[in-house]
């Protein structure tokens, strides 16, 4: 299924290229194209029946949805040996393996990550 998630969002992102090359200023500042594209990408994965995830966390009786997409989550990464963490505009993630056994639910791990985007965009006021 990933791969038709990237092919979705992979459309979507062409589409609202186009329209900000027709109109920029529709999109004052940053977090408004943030904002656009997030709405598009979760509208694109609902058509495709794939806005949520299922994990089963300790404490609780039964997998519960949990999201797929979601704007600056905290992403962990390495670097020289160190370890970092950043906070990616908006990330997709992937399905896991065994929903009982959450990546996240230990401390500074990462769910798997389809699809991760940072923008920058600036206008003269934003």
């Amino acid at each position: 299924m990933g791969d038709k998630i990237i092919e979705k969002i992979e459309i979507l992102i062409k589409k609202f290229i186009e329209d900000w090359k027709k109109s920029p200023y529709v999109w004052g500042n940053e977090i408004d194209a943030q904002v656009e594209i997030a709405s598009r990408i979760k509208n694109g994965l609902r058509e495709l029946g794939e806005e949520s995830l299922k994990a089963q966390y300790s404490g609780y009786k039964k997998e519960e949805k949990s999201i797929r997409l979601c704007c600056e989550p905290p992403i962990y990464y390495e670097k020289g040996g160190k370890r970092s963490k950043c906070f990616p505009d908006i990330v997709v993630f992937d399905n896991i393996p065994d929903a009982k056994r959450p990546p996240d639910e230990r401390d500074q791990y990462n769910w798997p990550m389809i699809w991760i985007c940072e923008i920058k965009y600036e206008t003269e006021w934003g």
